[in-house]
């Protein structure tokens, strides 16, 4: 949180991200510098994600295809992972996102994390821990 005076408050913080992940048996899955995540909460916002990523291929070129896995909540929310074939900034990255159609609410939060907060890491996404065979 900023209060009035601009300082931050922490909430903001990843340290949060890592508690919750670590209390409700997440894995953080960060994109390295070559990657989008893109978080989409609806089939119409896929849809939209589909149709922009025509035009980011015309201009950027990626690698393969997008991974696309149903995100925690399950489908219709989906988590979407491109490839780029060149580096990107953390702002470039949360642009990007947005422009494909990830939920902005979380790329506002993603900048703010950067230009506030100072973050390494603005752009994360919760995944569930793979189950290890014999595990219950």
């Amino acid at each position: 949180m900023i209060n009035r005076g601009g300082n931050y408050t922490g909430s903001l913080s990843n340290d949060k991200a890592y508690r919750f992940a670590a209390d409700n048996n997440f894995e953080i899955v960060v994109p390295d510098d070559y990657e989008l995540q893109i978080d989409l909460d609806s089939e119409e916002e896929y849809q939209y994600f589909l149709k922009q990523l025509k035009i980011v291929k015309r201009y950027m070129p990626i690698e393969g295809e997008p991974k696309i896995k149903p995100s925690r909540h399950g489908l219709p929310k989906r988590h979407a992972t491109v490839r780029l074939t060149e580096k990107v900034s953390q702002i470039e990255r949360i642009c990007l996102q947005a422009c494909l159609g990830s939920d902005r609410v979380r790329e506002l939060l993603c900048y703010f994390r950067v230009k506030v907060c100072n973050e390494a890491i603005a752009t994360l996404f919760f995944e569930p821990k793979e189950r290890v065979s014999g595990q219950d």
